[in-house]
Protein backbone atom coordinates (compact mmCIF):
# COMPACT_ATOMS: atom_id res chain seq x y z
CA UNK A 1 0.00 0.00 0.00
CA UNK A 2 1.37 3.41 -0.89
CA UNK A 3 0.57 6.30 1.42
CA UNK A 4 0.13 9.57 -0.43
CA UNK A 5 1.88 12.88 0.26
CA UNK A 6 1.21 14.58 3.58
CA UNK A 7 -0.01 11.47 5.35
CA UNK A 8 1.13 9.67 8.43
CA UNK A 9 4.02 7.27 7.89
CA UNK A 10 5.71 5.60 10.86
CA UNK A 11 4.18 8.12 13.21
CA UNK A 12 5.38 11.15 11.24
CA UNK A 13 3.73 13.29 8.57
CA UNK A 14 5.74 12.90 5.39
CA UNK A 15 6.23 14.93 2.25
CA UNK A 16 7.02 11.82 0.22
CA UNK A 17 5.25 8.50 -0.44
CA UNK A 18 6.17 5.61 1.81
CA UNK A 19 5.38 1.92 1.82
CA UNK A 20 3.52 0.45 4.78
CA UNK A 21 2.23 -3.01 5.50
CA UNK A 22 -1.58 -3.54 5.40
CA UNK A 23 -1.42 -4.83 9.00
CA UNK A 24 -0.06 -1.45 10.07
CA UNK A 25 -3.24 0.25 8.95
CA UNK A 26 -5.24 -1.88 11.44
CA UNK A 27 -8.48 -1.65 9.53
CA UNK A 28 -8.51 2.12 9.14
CA UNK A 29 -8.97 3.77 5.77
CA UNK A 30 -5.87 5.72 4.69
CA UNK A 31 -7.40 9.16 5.26
CA UNK A 32 -10.50 11.25 5.69
CA UNK A 33 -10.85 15.00 5.78
CA UNK A 34 -13.30 16.78 8.06
CA UNK A 35 -14.01 20.50 7.94
CA UNK A 36 -14.46 21.78 11.48
CA UNK A 37 -15.63 25.21 12.52
CA UNK A 38 -13.20 27.29 14.55
CA UNK A 39 -15.32 26.64 17.62
CA UNK A 40 -15.32 22.88 17.05
CA UNK A 41 -11.56 22.88 16.52
CA UNK A 42 -10.97 24.76 19.78
CA UNK A 43 -13.32 22.48 21.70
CA UNK A 44 -11.66 19.39 20.25
CA UNK A 45 -8.18 20.69 21.08
CA UNK A 46 -9.29 21.50 24.64
CA UNK A 47 -10.86 18.08 25.17
CA UNK A 48 -7.82 16.33 23.68
CA UNK A 49 -5.51 18.20 26.05
CA UNK A 50 -7.73 17.48 29.07
CA UNK A 51 -8.12 13.79 28.27
CA UNK A 52 -4.52 13.23 27.12
CA UNK A 53 -5.83 11.75 23.89
CA UNK A 54 -5.34 12.72 20.27
CA UNK A 55 -7.88 14.61 18.21
CA UNK A 56 -8.06 11.56 15.91
CA UNK A 57 -8.93 9.26 18.82
CA UNK A 58 -11.69 11.60 19.94
CA UNK A 59 -13.06 11.99 16.41
CA UNK A 60 -13.07 8.21 15.85
CA UNK A 61 -14.87 7.68 19.15
CA UNK A 62 -17.45 10.36 18.31
CA UNK A 63 -18.11 8.86 14.88
CA UNK A 64 -18.41 5.37 16.36
CA UNK A 65 -20.86 6.56 19.04
CA UNK A 66 -22.93 8.38 16.40
CA UNK A 67 -23.07 5.29 14.17
CA UNK A 68 -24.08 3.10 17.13
CA UNK A 69 -26.82 5.61 18.01
CA UNK A 70 -28.24 5.71 14.47
CA UNK A 71 -28.06 1.92 14.14
CA UNK A 72 -29.87 1.52 17.46
CA UNK A 73 -32.61 3.97 16.47
CA UNK A 74 -33.01 2.24 13.10
CA UNK A 75 -33.39 -1.13 14.82
CA UNK A 76 -35.98 0.30 17.22
CA UNK A 77 -38.01 1.79 14.36
CA UNK A 78 -37.90 -1.51 12.44
CA UNK A 79 -39.01 -3.41 15.53
CA UNK A 80 -41.88 -0.95 16.11
CA UNK A 81 -42.96 -1.21 12.46
CA UNK A 82 -42.91 -5.01 12.65
CA UNK A 83 -44.98 -4.92 15.86
CA UNK A 84 -47.46 -2.53 14.25
CA UNK A 85 -47.76 -4.87 11.26
CA UNK A 86 -48.36 -7.86 13.56
CA UNK A 87 -51.12 -5.96 15.35
CA UNK A 88 -52.69 -4.85 12.07
CA UNK A 89 -52.04 -1.15 12.47
CA UNK A 90 -52.26 1.07 9.43
CA UNK A 91 -49.16 2.88 8.20
CA UNK A 92 -49.26 6.67 8.24
CA UNK A 93 -49.04 6.61 4.44
CA UNK A 94 -52.10 4.37 4.07
CA UNK A 95 -54.06 6.50 6.56
CA UNK A 96 -53.19 9.65 4.58
CA UNK A 97 -54.23 7.95 1.33
CA UNK A 98 -57.58 6.93 2.87
CA UNK A 99 -58.20 10.48 4.10
CA UNK A 100 -57.34 11.95 0.70
CA UNK A 101 -59.63 9.45 -1.05
CA UNK A 102 -62.53 10.21 1.28
CA UNK A 103 -61.94 13.96 1.00
CA UNK A 104 -61.87 13.78 -2.80
CA UNK A 105 -65.31 12.10 -2.74
CA UNK A 106 -66.84 14.48 -0.20
CA UNK A 107 -69.21 17.35 -0.95
CA UNK A 108 -66.77 19.77 0.68
CA UNK A 109 -64.64 19.99 -2.44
Amino acid sequence: MVVKFGTLCSGQVTDHPCQIDEATVRGYSPSMTLQLTTSQEKRLEHLAAQSHRTRDELALEAIDLYLQHVESLTAEVRAAEEEADRQGWQSSRSVLERIQTRFSRSAWR
